[in-house]
């Protein structure tokens, strides 16, 4: 061990994570000889800059390839050709690329010092005494397949090598003395650069070694790259528009190729109805049926997806609360021709209905809600229901006995029936019963052709509606241009014919 360990920086290598382009890395190595006990005058001292991959010949590479006799190759050519141009560079410093043969052990190796979880790792026995107790439930093909699964993440490093020969002349025999100044590794796919030792701006390493005597060398690994200045407005422009991209692509996945549009002066709803829950009702053991009237204009391509139901839920809670979760899509279109100011919106009807042992089945409750088609978005409902009671205790008898369950043969009664057409609709003398409460959501999506340009629209609730009298005026011009050139030319066959 030497008197000088004590003053010195210890060597570790570093892993940084870059964001640039590795050929704008620069890097300076300052050399500077210590003065021995028998000679206090400074000694040698150099410094030089090298930039990724930067090919600096050694003394004897110099040697050899001045000759052009010991070119034999087209690589011997080349390194000739170098040689001639770096003829003026005499000093201790040069370097080996990706294409040399780069030496992996040197004396300057053994004089670095390893961190712990660097000698941990390397000493990892993938088994061991201690922790292979329950080999028994070892199984080969279930380690070989989680091999396959979860593979080890290799790097591709580029190396670099900045070594320094302080060789020296016997009987004009140039004798070599070669030592690792700085090993630099990058890989390209991953951006990572691992240096060894890391960069000492501040305190220098010590390079100790003997030969006609004992040497001693300092030296500093320093970053002088220049500094890319980047705005940050365009850093975050350049990452806004990746995002945006990125959205488009994972959109343009999902929705695919083969993107069905409704037809012409037609306007698509798209509904999910989730019934959620019911709770308070008389009777247990209930499910839930629902159905969709449709005014006129009003259509569906499947008149089955208009009704349904749930299952049967069987309720253990105090307030009978039973959870359903049934989701349904229902797909309706609407006729743009002739399109009134006054959009006639359909109308879903709820019936919840009882069975028990008997198979008595018995009317829970009825609602009803009038779908928001002109406003897209997501709803959540909490509709109390009622249902219909007799005035004398007939009614009652015969619920408890043959249960009162009549479909939905009067289920609008509770609402204005769509064939009524008087201006007063009388219920008196009706006898109701508020029973419990339904808990539905739905997501409503509109559809049409009529959409494809943008809104430009300040008002939300009224953009739809715009749209939809713009294309209903557009056809309405269509068709008076087509009746007007059928009557122009049934005048000119009538004109003929007299």
């Amino acid at each position: 061990m030497s008197h000088f360990d004590d003053n010195y920086v210890k060597k570790y290598s570093a892993i940084y994570k870059t964001i640039y382009d590795v050929s704008d890395f620069r890097l300076r190595i300052t050399l500077k000889e210590l003065p021995s006990n028998n000679s206090p005058e400074d000694g040698r001292e150099e410094s030089k800059v090298f930039q990724w991959q930067e090919k600096v010949y050694s003394k004897s590479e110099r040697l050899f390839y001045e000759n052009y006799a010991n070119c034999l190759s087209d690589s011997d050519r080349k390194h000739h050709d170098n040689v001639q141009k770096q003829k003026d560079y005499t000093g201790l410093f040069f370097t080996y690329v990706s294409d040399d043969s780069i030496p992996e052990e040197s004396p300057l190796n053994n004089t670095c010092v390893k961190s712990d979880l660097v000698n941990k790792m390397e000493t990892l026995k993938l088994i061991n005494d201690n922790g292979f107790q329950n080999y028994k439930n070892y199984d080969f093909e279930t380690s070989i397949q989680n091999a396959i699964n979860n593979p080890v993440v290799g790097h591709n490093f580029e190396k670099y090598q900045i070594m320094a020969d302080f060789g020296r002349y016997i009987d004009d025999i140039w004798i070599k003395n070669e030592f690792i100044l700085c090993t630099i590794k990058y890989d390209r796919n991953n951006q990572i650069l691992v240096i060894n030792p890391d960069f000492s701006e501040a305190d220098p390493y010590l390079l100790e070694f003997e030969d006609d005597k004992q040497y001693a060398f300092v030296y500093r690994v320093e970053d002088v790259s220049e500094n890319i200045k980047t705005s940050p407005s365009t850093t975050e422009e350049e990452i806004c528009e990746k995002m945006i991209q990125y959205r488009h692509l994972i959109r343009k996945r999902k929705i695919g190729t083969d993107f069905e549009l409704p037809p012409l002066n037609k306007m698509r709803v798209f509904i999910f109805l989730e019934i959620l829950a019911a709770k308070d009702f008389e009777y247990n053991d209930i499910y839930v049926e629902y159905l969709i009237d449709l005014p006129k204009r009003w259509s569906c391509s499947d008149n089955k997806l208009l009704t349904g139901r749930t299952q049967s839920c069987h309720s253990y809670l105090k307030d009978n609360l039973s959870f359903f979760g049934s989701p349904f899509e229902i797909i309706l279109e609407y006729n743009l021709v002739d399109f009134d100011a006054i959009l006639e919106a359909p109308c879903i009807y709820f019936e919840v209905v009882s069975k028990d042992g008997w198979n008595r089945y018995r009317t829970e409750g009825l609602a009803y809600l009038v779908l928001p088609v002109s406003q897209p978005g997501i709803y959540s409902c909490k509709l109390n229901c009622l249902r219909m009671k007799g005035a004398g205790p007939l009614s009652e008898l015969r619920r408890f006995f043959i249960g009162d369950y009549r479909g939905n043969a009067n289920i609008e009664w509770i609402n204005i029936p769509k064939d009524y057409e008087d201006t007063i609709l009388n219920k008196f003398g009706s006898y109701t019963v508020g029973t419990g409460q339904l808990d539905v959501r739905f997501n409503i999506i509109n559809q049409s052709q009529a959409f494809l340009d943008e809104l430009g629209l300040t008002d939300p609730q009224n953009a739809i509606l715009d749209k939809l009298r713009c294309s209903s005026l557009i056809k309405t011009v269509e068709q008076v241009l087509q009746s007007f050139k059928e009557a122009k030319k049934k005048m000119i066959e009538a004109r003929r014919n007299v």
